[in-house]
């Protein structure tokens, strides 16, 4: 179901609390924001086939990424780190729901900068897919997490097909 007006149509709906049928957990609702559409795609891709993960939104403006923390109240927010220019105003926005931060640098950047500013994890655009769910478990469970900014020797093929993928852009 979409939601209608300024949230435009990348937003979805989800109910407050979404309980696991295993362990009498809750799923984990996330927020996916990053202006790169084929980052974001293949993010909730990932993170979609997971169990205990819901993508309750997923934001390609500063705009509605507001409006989805305050809507959704996410347990963990997904967000590119050139996203926004003020990372403060962002983890400050998740804090007030509650929400965990979790940055996708580009390969490179500095994860102390992030983690500084309030971050909980720091992903780089060539995380495994493994990688990244452990990633969101951990800061979901309360926990920080940096990924290595070596690329893991380990890859899947799946991995491989995303690696040709981001070269090729």
């Amino acid at each position: 179901m979409k939601v209608a007006g300024s949230l435009a149509s990348s937003i979805l709906t989800s109910s407050f609390a979404i309980p696991n049928l295993r362990n009498g957990e809750k799923m984990l609702k996330l927020i996916l924001a990053d202006n790169q559409a084929i980052f974001r795609a293949g993010i909730a891709k990932v993170l979609a086939v997971e169990d205990e993960m819901r993508i309750v939104a997923q934001a390609q403006t500063a705009e509605q990424m507001f409006m989805a923390l305050d809507k959704f109240r996410a347990a963990v927010l997904v967000v590119a780190g050139g996203f926004h220019n003020d990372l403060n105003s962002v983890v400050q926005g998740a804090n007030r729901n509650k929400t965990r931060v979790v940055i996708l640098a580009d390969t490179g950047e500095s994860a102390q900068r992030y983690m500084a500013n309030g971050a909980h994890g720091v992903v780089y655009r060539n995380v495994t897919s493994a990688s990244l769910v452990d990633c969101v478990r951990k800061v979901a469970r309360g926990e920080t997490w940096v990924q290595d900014m070596a690329v893991p020797s380990e890859l899947t093929e799946n991995d491989m097909v995303g690696l040709r993928v981001r070269d090729r852009l």
